[in-house]
């Protein structure tokens, strides 16, 4: 497919079609269930949105494939849809904004077209390999900060081991070089935050590709930096990442690095 703008265009329709559905079921999630951990939910919202955003994909490109958070599929695809129905599944059933809906399309593992819904706070961000990005149909770009000290950090905590014990153990350690670090609960919001300069940088470790493929498209269009700890390039086989303005990139990874060890 040469116009990736095709496929941002289905993206933004379908999660903002997905997202009404959902905004009209915050405080009625119906079944709730738990995978991992008590801490990690699934909600029959959940469940119902993948199926509609999958088979509304299928019909729309039968040629590719398609991978959702509840459901699987078969990533083994040159060109691949990931689907996360609702990513901050806890905001969603406890009423918190800070939930999302993100379908991304991925080419060999790289990002090329997606988009992220906020139901509650009705934003749309979207973007296609080489067309930039967009918030609310209006062009976005990252924070033009180069003062990592000053900026504003997000990262996500794993609901347990391994990854939860580390996870939190780094965050004071970040906090000596940037004490502004939050944690809103959606992976695809933290990127989208980056993209639209409102975030300087975010970080986490246990990420699978439904949770970052379109939000890591959004911050490479809007001019940030993807990648994994090590700062090789952000790809669907990567299992954590580093999203930043670009700016501070480098001294982020290295922040994080003596944390880690």
């Amino acid at each position: 497919m040469e116009d990736w703008r095709v496929a941002e265009d289905v993206a933004a329709r379908l999660v903002t079609e997905a997202g009404r559905h959902v905004r009209g079921r915050v405080g009625r999630p119906g079944q709730i269930g738990h995978k991992s951990t008590p801490n990690d939910l699934v909600t029959e919202v959940d469940r119902e949105v993948e199926v509609l955003l999958t088979e509304e994909l299928q019909r729309r490109f039968p040629e590719h494939a398609v991978v959702g958070e509840e459901f699987g599929g078969d990533p083994k695809h040159g060109l691949v849809w990931y689907i996360d129905p609702i990513d901050g599944t806890t905001n969603f059933v406890h009423g918190l904004r800070g939930f999302t809906i993100s379908v991304g399309l991925t080419q060999a593992g790289v990002p090329v077209a997606g988009a992220v819904y906020d139901p509650l706070g009705d934003e749309l961000y979207s973007a296609a390999q080489g067309a930039g990005v967009r918030r609310n149909g209006v062009a976005a770009r990252v924070s033009g900060s180069s003062d990592l000290s000053t900026g504003l950090l997000a990262t996500g905590v794993p609901s347990l081991d391994p990854g939860r014990t580390e996870a939190l153990n780094l965050i004071p350690e970040v906090a000596q070089v940037c004490p502004n670090i939050r944690n809103l609960g959606s992976a695809a919001l933290h990127l989208a935050y980056v993209a639209c300069g409102i975030l300087t940088g975010y970080w986490q470790e246990t990420l699978r590709p439904w949770d970052a493929a379109a939000g890591v498209l959004l911050v490479r269009e809007a001019g940030g930096m993807v990648t994994d700890f090590d700062g090789t390039p952000w790809t669907a086989a990567v299992g954590g990442l580093v999203a930043s303005n670009g700016h501070v990139h480098s001294e982020l990874l290295h922040t994080l690095r003596g944390g880690r060890h």
